[in-house]
């Protein structure tokens, strides 16, 4: 699968090293210029250095068989506008990104992008299910049920 990473912080430097072990190719669109050069030293990956939520920045990454874009960048408003320039200007069908507010995933999903992941989305609804799954197990046990 061809996949684009726009950011250049930890987590994409994660994602990069997981996806290229899976055998999947891979570019990153980095403002970080040092941060640019590790991405090209440690993984030989493309690199398009500049803002990745600037369009003309975007048009410098080759879009052709791009299956997925991913925005791991810092700022909310900013991953969706990489998402949107992606699938709008760019025809990629397929965008993924980070939200940091949580309030923001359905709203990114409206707005098009095909997945949005807020860490704090996911950890309530995992400890909600775990609080349910607790609650469960008390009343089974309450009842001399096997746990």
């Amino acid at each position: 699968m061809r996949i684009v990473i726009a950011g250049s912080n930890d987590e994409a430097f994660y994602l990069v090293d997981s996806l290229l072990r899976s055998g999947h190719d891979v570019s990153v669109v980095c403002d970080d210029h040092l941060r640019a050069m590790r991405f090209d030293e440690a993984y030989g990956v493309e690199v398009i250095e500049g803002d990745p939520s600037d369009a003309s920045v975007l048009a410098d990454v080759s879009f052709n068989g791009v299956d997925v874009v991913i925005s791991l960048c810092e700022d909310d408003a900013d991953n969706l506008v990489v998402c949107q320039t992606a699938k709008e200007v760019f025809g990629v069908s397929r965008t993924v990104c980070t939200v940091r507010n949580p309030r923001n995933v359905e709203v990114f999903k409206r707005l098009g992008v095909s997945i949005a992941i807020s860490g704090t989305h996911l950890l309530a609804r995992v400890i909600g299910r775990a609080s349910t799954m607790d609650d469960v197990s008390k009343i089974l046990r309450s009842h001399g049920r096997a746990e």
